[in-house]
């Protein structure tokens, strides 16, 4: 089996960075990052390649090698997602869709062969099953939020760091809070989950592994409290202080950048959240915030 996974273009706007990246002779601010985890769900047996349209260019060529293009967006590349797929059609390739765009529009999109919405750890595995006996159904979806302690590592092979300004770690899924910017708790739910410290310290080795010497390292945490001060009286505060690798790191409230010592990751941007196995146990974390029109 052949699979192309497409990442959209970003449309010329703040999200895409495309003049600021410039200065540093980059192609994209981050990877695809869902693809690169979803690629790695994948049986090992099958082909797998990778085009992101704001690194490199999506040829006709490329979309007839493969035998299912697997595409995922986030909605402001809502556009180019509809090119992407109108093209497959024409080539007649298939298409499987999902990620945050699909999850949250699918009824937006024709030419779509599968949808495969929702947290592919739930989902994806589904549609394998029903794709090795040859009946895929048109659509997978799920209400489930399912731990992420066993998620795979990126496959990280099917980029080329080189062009990218920064790597990613996604840390956690799902916010407590409800704010009504954030589409966060429709798509992860309201109760954080988090990854292991040592799938924390597995991604950054696997990144250092696969070649990445570069300055920054951004952890994605759905439920950061980036810009909000320290207050005794919120039971979030209490985890400002968090051992991280071999330092104990302060968090007052915004991004700090360390040293990762031995790995090649000269600066990390480091989440007030990584806690993860140092929570102490006598500690709790938030109710949920009560349920409102935005979705559980």
């Amino acid at each position: 089996m052949k699979i192309l996974f497409v990442y959209p273009e970003y449309p010329d706007t703040f999200w895409g960075f495309k003049h600021a990246l410039r200065f540093v002779s980059k192609k994209a601010g981050l990877p695809p990052l869902g693809a690169l985890t979803v690629a790695a769900m994948l049986p090992p047996q099958w082909q797998k390649r990778l085009i992101d349209m704001s690194v490199d260019i999506l040829t006709d060529n490329d979309l007839k090698w493969a035998d299912y293009v697997f595409i995922s967006a986030m909605v402001i590349q809502k556009e180019s997602a509809k090119e992407v797929i109108r093209r497959c059609n024409k080539l007649e390739t298939k298409v499987v869709a999902g990620g945050p765009l699909f999850t949250t529009e699918p009824g937006e999109f024709s030419g779509v062969d599968h949808f495969v919405l929702n947290e592919a750890e739930v989902t994806l595995p589904g549609f394998l099953s029903d794709l090795e006996q040859g009946c895929p159904k048109p659509i997978y979806t799920s209400d489930l939020h399912p731990e992420i302690t066993h998620t795979p590592l990126p496959m990280w092979s099917l980029i080329n760091m080189k062009k990218y300004l920064s790597m990613s770690l996604q840390y956690s899924r799902g916010c407590p809070f409800n704010c009504d910017f954030c589409d966060i708790t429709i798509l992860d739910g309201r109760n954080p989950r988090t990854k292991s410290k040592d799938q924390v310290l597995a991604e950054l080795d696997s990144l250092y592994d696969a070649g990445w010497r570069g300055d920054h390292q951004s952890f994605q945490d759905c439920h950061s409290l980036w810009g909000q001060g320290a207050n005794p009286s919120n039971p979030w505060d209490r985890f400002r202080e968090v051992p991280y690798i071999q330092d104990s790191v302060r968090h007052r409230g915004s991004p700090q950048e360390h040293d990762h010592p031995g790995r090649g990751i000269h600066r990390v941007r480091i989440c007030p959240f990584l806690l993860s196995d140092w929570r102490q146990s006598d500690t709790h974390w938030p109710e949920p915030c009560p349920s409102s029109s935005r979705g559980a």
